[in-house]
């Protein structure tokens, strides 16, 4: 009997390209199934595939987008190490190259504070992000806002619907106010509700003073 992956082989153009989906195979142990559902090996080529994903999350009017226009310190997204201003007229683009292979789409606005569903988000996020290997970086608030659930909730969603290798979640705790992850939704325990999520990083950053933890953020995204 002729082994699936044997069969797809001849689908792959990129020889390169094969041969690590080959061993991507067999160093996750995935099952056929698996693989299809993450985009690697059945269809006429390699489709979208999400490598990592992180969200940098607290409350409104607490430094998110600052923080993560903060990782322009990286070289790597073109702006020469310099962060873009705030201001309305200084728009970024949506995607950069961080390798020959890979990119990352970056938002800059809360699908909490957009007004966005859940459906909407990760609808207007897959639009953003056509075939290739990518990764993606996005603020969240840690409630429930709008149409959009709480963060724990939000990752869950979005990991049901990408199946990142990766994921990371930033709180900015102390935040620009001062204030502590303990006060975002009191009574609950979010980093280890976010740590029961399979693949799940939390880490919390001191958000006090801007631009300080752009690298911090950008190496997530350092496949060297």
């Amino acid at each position: 009997m002729t082994n699936a992956c044997d069969d797809q082989s001849s689908q792959v153009n990129n020889i390169k390209e094969f041969t690590q989906h080959i061993f991507l195979c067999f160093s996750k142990n995935l099952d056929l199934a698996s693989i299809a559902k993450r985009g690697k090996i059945l269809g006429e080529t390699m489709t979208f595939y999400l490598e990592r994903a992180l969200f940098v999350v607290a409350p409104p009017d607490s430094g998110k987008s600052t923080t993560l226009r903060s990782m322009f310190l990286d070289r790597r997204l073109g702006l020469n190490g310099v962060p873009p201003p705030s201001s309305s007229h200084h728009r970024i683009a949506a995607d950069y190259y961080i390798s020959n292979e890979r990119r990352l789409h970056l938002r800059l606005t809360s699908p909490h504070e957009y007004g966005e569903s859940p459906e909407e988000f990760m609808e207007k996020a897959r639009g953003n992000m056509p075939d290739g290997r990518w990764c993606f970086a996005c603020p969240f608030q840690p409630d429930a806002r709008n149409k959009m659930p709480d963060v724990v909730d939000s990752v869950k969603l979005f990991i049901g619907k990408f199946s990142p290798e990766r994921t990371r979640v930033a709180f900015l705790s102390p935040n620009r106010h001062g204030q502590q992850i303990g006060t975002f939704l009191p009574g609950r325990d979010l980093t280890q509700e976010l740590l029961a999520i399979p693949n799940v990083e939390v880490m919390c950053i001191d958000g006090r003073q801007r631009n300080k933890n752009g690298l911090l953020l950008a190496d997530f995204f350092d496949f060297t």
